[in-house]
């Protein structure tokens, strides 16, 4: 692999492990959700580096998704389970990690199930081992831990300037996951528990905060014209509503269901757990290097 990709995946990698690492300790009761995500998208950028994606604080049931919308109240509780979700890119080359943070104790049993399934599934990676091992190891963990995997919840590959880039890792047993890794497969590994008594599957709860663009065509107006310009300087990558706001003016932001109704944009509604149970999620991206596995940004540094 070039020289120039092991650096682009090494440098968002070691910024997104940092800020992982400084705002595990930080998010506490009443922090705010909206000065949170733009003070770490802030700092991203300050660093040499650009978001892979806005930056999800997903609390409690809500496991994924969530994105503080323009002028955002939401304050973190006295008890929370707060997952932290974050991507960082250099030239396109993405580094993906998330942790939880167990706000007054709250969710720590499903906090430790999803760490320690983490960690043993990134000791399996390596050349020729299929997915379906991985996901045979996380789902094991999680319910040794007493706790449920959430069934239609997965990693992925990564691929530059491509988030999920068509191979996906089932947190549940999948017999059908039958591809096998090879040297320089770069891999989001994130399982997703809850509680036993729960469904263990997540639903989509309106209003989408983040979108990609699917697909261009000829601009219907000078509003549309300027969303699609800013979104294909993404080149795939997701924005929220708040960056619309911020970049082009709140009147293009009213536009954004709109373009996801026709299918220019894709609208990512946040991911609730369908009986209410709350979730927690650990997420690390590793890269395939042979008989073992580099990890290029994780929650345990």
């Amino acid at each position: 692999m070039e020289s120039t990709v092991i650096e682009g995946y090494a440098r968002a990698g070691r910024v997104l492990s940092d800020l992982l690492l400084k705002y595990a300790g930080s998010i506490s009761q009443g922090a705010s959700v909206l000065a949170v995500c733009e003070q770490i998208e802030r700092e991203i950028l300050e660093a040499g580096c650009k978001p892979a994606f806005p930056v999800n604080i997903s609390i409690d049931s809500v496991a994924a998704h969530y994105t503080a919308e323009p002028g955002d109240h939401l304050k973190i509780g006295e008890l929370a389970l707060v997952k932290l979700d974050i991507g960082v890119h250099y030239d396109g080359y993405i580094a993906d990690a998330a942790i939880s943070i167990c706000v007054g104790g709250y969710g720590l049993e499903l906090k430790e199930a999803c760490e320690a399934a983490l960690e043993k599934a990134i000791s399996r990676v390596r050349e020729g081992v299929r997915i379906r091992e991985i996901s045979y190891i996380i789902d094991e963990e999680i319910r040794g831990h007493g706790a449920k995997p959430v069934s239609n919840l997965t990693g992925h590959m990564i691929k530059r300037y491509r988030l999920h880039a068509g191979v996906s890792i089932p947190n549940v047993r999948s017999w059908s996951s039958i591809y096998k890794l090879k040297t320089g497969d770069v891999l989001a590994i994130e399982p997703f528990a809850t509680l036993p008594g729960s469904a263990g599957v997540v639903m989509e709860r309106p209003p989408a905060q983040i979108f990609s663009l699917v697909r261009c065509r000829k601009p219907r107006g000078r509003v549309e014209a300027a969303i699609m310009s800013y979104a294909s300087e993404l080149r795939g990558l997701p924005f929220c509503r708040r960056w619309v706001s911020r970049e082009l003016g709140s009147r293009h932001v009213l536009e954004l269901d709109k373009l996801a109704r026709v299918g220019v944009l894709h609208a990512y509604p946040p991911l609730v757990e369908s009986s209410g149970g709350i979730v927690a999620q650990a997420e690390a991206t590793v890269m395939v290097d042979g008989d073992g596995s580099h990890v290029i940004a994780s929650p345990f540094r």
